[in-house]
């Protein structure tokens, strides 16, 4: 049996203006949908509670989804989601409305996870695009096709997302890394985030300062596995990426002359760290330890 309506809606009106004003109000290109949502409201009054539900449903779907595309904030947006979902249902109560509830929930779920399957998708086509005009504009396929592949195999530790390892592989792209030496950067890199918890712009900084001088220092053997085992001794030194960058922007001459090598040279750093010299001390006994003076 279906309830008067005039209370009821009224209700509805004031709790869909205040949820509009709470969550609304610093999105001025939402206010077309709010005003389309009133006079749909409005034009709906002669429904029956159930139909008038899920359409309320719906929209509140909708604009949630279209929230959260908004502000990249899932908590917030399944708040506004349930919350708005609860009022509708709150006011229009029957034997149907768990089932509406779970249908309704189910398709904002669905809805969300394809909307940002589709994004993520078109984020990561056009990344990779940019990173094959960073390798070769004239072998476009070719090259796109390899990145693909690329993006598609699993890391070593699989902790980065889609999205990044697809800004990655364009980072890598732009420090013009040899194609057959992409998916092992990848892995350097996933290696140094996870070794030194840290995030990914450390750790590209990190493998930005750590390669060249690798590939200067050695270039009989492949430069991806001598940056692996470059960077297991620099993980047994107790200092951050960031010192340890300092350290190697300031030193790497060292390393260049041959005078000490990447055994020693980490030997040297994790003997002044552990005895709680500064990067002034241990500079210096760098410098003993490869006679070179300044």
């Amino acid at each position: 049996m279906a309830k008067s309506k005039g209370k009821p809606i009224t209700e509805l009106l004031i709790k869909i203006k205040n949820i509009t004003i709470h969550f609304f109000k610093n999105f001025p290109i939402l206010f077309i949908f709010i005003i389309s949502a009133i006079i749909v409201i409005i034009y709906l009054l002669k429904l029956n509670d159930e139909v008038l539900s899920i359409i309320l449903g719906v929209l509140i779907t909708i604009i949630a989804v279209i929230i959260y595309f908004r502000k990249r904030n899932l908590t917030e947006t399944l708040f506004l989601f349930l919350y708005g979902l609860l009022t509708v249902f709150t006011i229009y109560w029957s034997p149907y409305s768990p089932f509406l509830f779970l249908f309704i929930y189910l398709g904002f779920v669905t809805l969300f996870f394809v909307s940002s399957s589709v994004k993520i998708a078109s984020q990561t086509e056009t990344i990779l695009e940019e990173a094959t005009d960073l390798i070769d504009k004239n072998n476009f396929k070719i090259i796109y096709n390899k990145l693909k592949k690329e993006l598609n195999n699993k890391t070593n530790y699989s902790q980065l997302t889609t999205v990044e390892k697809a800004e990655t592989i364009r980072f890598l792209s732009f420090m013009h890394i040899p194609l057959e030496e992409i998916g092992n950067s990848i892995n350097i890199i996933e290696r140094i985030i996870i070794m030194y918890q840290t995030d990914i712009k450390t750790a590209y900084a990190f493998f930005r300062i750590l390669y060249p001088i690798v590939k200067k220092i050695d270039t009989t053997r492949n430069i991806s596995v001598f940056i692996n085992t470059f960077l297991f001794k620099i993980f047994e030194i107790p200092l951050s990426p960031v010192e340890i960058m300092s350290l190697l922007r300031k030193t790497k001459r060292i390393l260049f002359s041959n005078k000490l090598n990447y055994n020693d040279y980490s030997d040297v750093i994790k003997k002044s760290a552990e005895n709680g010299l500064d990067e002034e001390e241990t500079i210096k006994n760098l410098n003993i330890a490869a006679n070179v003076f300044d």
